[in-house]
C-alpha cells in the first residue's frame, strides 16, 4: 500500500513538474513539516530523486527526525528551538486530540494547542524568511515547483514570492481550509466538521451540531491563521489571507481515501492518494512465512 501510494504521488508530481522525462529532470524545492509529517512525504521525495530529478530541501537546523538521505540536498536554517522544544510542543498537540470529555471541551483544548504549535512554526518560519542569503539562494535555484506540507504553512508563503506552482502533501489542514479553498462544496448534512467525531451519516441533532460548529469555525480559524496572514503580509509585502494563498495550488496530494473517510466532494486537482502515514515497516514473519510457504507449493 505504501509503495502504491508513493509511487502515485510521485506520478502527480511528475505532471507538476511539467511532465518532463527522466532525463531532463526538473528542480523541486522541498518545505516539510517535521516529525511524523515528514517520514510519510520522505518516500515520495526519495522516488522523485531516484528517477532523476533534483531535489533541494528546506529544514530547521533542529528536528526530531533525520533528514541523512544522499539523494537530496539540505538548505538548513536556524531557529531559536531545540530538538527538545519540537517535541514537547508537537507532543503536546497530539496529546490535546484525544483529551476532554465533552465536544467543548476538546475543541478549546485543541484550540490551545494549536495556537501553540502555531506560534512554534511561525517563529521558525520567520527565521527562514528572514535569512536574506538563504532566500537569495532559492530565488537564484529557478525552481520548477514546491513540495509543501501545509501544515508548515511556510512553503505556502515561499511558493508565492517565488512565484511557482505549489504542490501539497497532506493528510488535511486545520479548519477545511484545503477544501474551502479548493472551491469544494462541503454539505452539512453528510460532511461531518472537525472534533464532532460523527460519520456521513448523522441523525437529526448530529446534523444541527454540525451547523453550530460550522457557524463557530470562523472565530476559531480566524486566530489559528492569524499569525500566519501577519507574516505573509509582512514579507510578501501586500495584504493576503491563508485562503488566498492556499487557493492558488496546483495538486493537492491527500493522503486520505475514501475506504477510511467519509466520501465527499473534491475538485479534479485533489488526489486522493491513500494513507501513507508512517515509514516503512518489515512484513509480519508469520505473514512472510505463510507467503513463502505458497510460493514453494505454486512452483512444484
Amino acid at each position: 500500500m505504501e509503495l502504491l501510494a508513493s509511487s502515485n504521488a510521485a506520478v502527480w508530481l511528475l505532471f507538476c513538474l511539467g511532465a518532463l522525462s527522466v532525463s531532463e529532470g526538473g528542480k523541486l524545492l522541498v518545505v516539510p513539516m517535521d516529525g511524523s509529517h515528514w517520514l510519510s512525504m520522505s518516500s515520495v521525495v526519495e522516488r522523485l530523486a531516484q528517477n532523476g530529478h533534483e531535489i533541494i530541501v528546506a529544514k530547521p537546523e533542529n528536528s526530531i527526525v533525520k533528514f541523512d538521505s544522499n539523494l537530496y540536498t539540505l538548505r538548513n536554517f536556524s531557529t531559536p528551538y531545540s530538538n527538545q522544544d519540537i517535541h514537547e510542543h508537537l507532543q503536546q498537540f497530539v496529546g490535546s486530540q484525544f483529551s476532554g470529555s465533552s465536544l467543548i471541551e476538546v475543541v478549546l483544548t485543541a484550540r490551545n494547542s494549536l495556537m501553540d504549535v502555531q506560534h512554534m512554526m511561525i517563529n521558525m518560519c520567520k527565521s527562514l524568511l528572514q535569512n536574506k542569503q538563504l532566500i537569495q539562494n532559492l530565488q537564484e535555484e529557478k525552481f520548477d515547483a514546491v513540495l509543501n506540507d501545509p501544515m508548515f504553512f511556510c512553503g505556502v508563503i515561499l511558493a508565492e514570492h517565488l512565484g511557482i506552482p505549489s504542490v501539497h502533501f497532506l493528510r488535511e489542514v486545520p479548519c477545511m481550509y484545503d477544501y474551502i479553498s479548493a472551491q469544494c462544496d462541503s454539505p452539512l448534512s453528510y460532511v461531518p466538521r472537525h472534533f464532532t467525531q460523527n460519520s456521513d451519516k448523522m441523525n437529526f441533532l448530529q446534523r444541527v451540531g454540525n451547523t453550530l460548529l460550522r457557524l463557530a469555525e470562523p472565530i476559531f480559524c480566524g486566530a489559528a491563521f492569524r499569525g500566519w496572514e501577519h507574516l505573509a503580509s509582512e514579507f510578501l509585502q501586500r495584504e493576503v489571507t491563508a485562503i488566498q494563498l492556499l487557493s492558488r495550488t496546483s495538486v493537492w496530494l491527500m493522503r486520505v481515501d475514501f475506504v477510511f473517510d467519509y466520501p465527499r466532494p473534491v475538485m479534479p486537482n485533489m488526489v486522493y492518494i491513500g494513507g501513507i502515514n508512517c515509514a516503512g515497516t518489515k512484513p509480519l514473519s508469520w505473514l512472510r512465512k505463510c507467503s513463502e510457504a505458497v510460493t514453494v507449493y505454486l512452483d512444484r
